[in-house]
């Protein structure tokens, strides 16, 4: 039934290593007023009745990731965000230093600053051709290593470029067959 956590709640909480939730759903509706409102912030494992979550497939029924909602969260080396998803919120993956690789669903339109800055394993995203916005440190500290999969559309080409970034484009529906086939190689 949490709705808020304010600003600084776990600022102090260095030694927080694990955080149990029991609904998915609920965890992504609650409103981190800060990066140290959440229990994840100093790189817990989250762990979703019991089970650590790793592979993480967000529910159909979110239609943003909120602000900072799984920053901090060590455990997760594969993100799925489904097609409802219009808008990943800001920090929404900030210091999630574990996290691989990324699919982000077709109709999300606003990735925020910071949504996946700090996360340094991070070596695979896709970008669907429905993105008209990724914000100035949404993927800080990701570059050097990261392959961006996507249809390249104006918006894209323009955001590469500006950011030194090479995207590929070739055989996409490929990848995303590969994805969908085999998450154990991928996600």
């Amino acid at each position: 039934g949490i709705e808020v956590v304010e600003t600084s709640a776990f600022s102090s909480c260095n030694s927080i290593e694990k955080v149990y939730i029991k609904d998915l759903i609920n965890w992504c509706n609650i409103k981190f007023e800060s990066q140290l409102a959440n229990p994840l912030a100093n790189v817990a494992t989250l762990y979703l009745n019991n089970v650590c979550i790793n592979n993480l497939t967000l529910p159909d029924s979110i239609k943003s990731v909120k602000d900072y909602t799984f920053a901090g969260c060590h455990g997760i080396n594969s993100l799925i965000i489904p097609k409802n998803v219009e808008t990943i919120g800001f920090g929404a993956f900030y210091n999630c230093k574990n996290l691989q690789k990324v699919k982000i669903g077709n109709n999300t339109k606003i990735i925020k600053d910071a949504a996946f800055c700090n996360c340094p394993s991070l070596a695979f995203i896709y970008l669907p051709p429905s993105i008209t916005n990724i914000e100035g440190n949404a993927l800080q500290t990701c570059f050097e290593n990261l392959v961006v999969k996507c249809k390249e559309t104006e918006y894209l080409k323009q955001w590469a470029t500006e950011n030194n970034i090479k995207i590929s484009s070739s055989k996409i529906d490929q990848f995303i067959n590969l994805i969908n086939d085999h998450k154990d190689l991928c996600f």
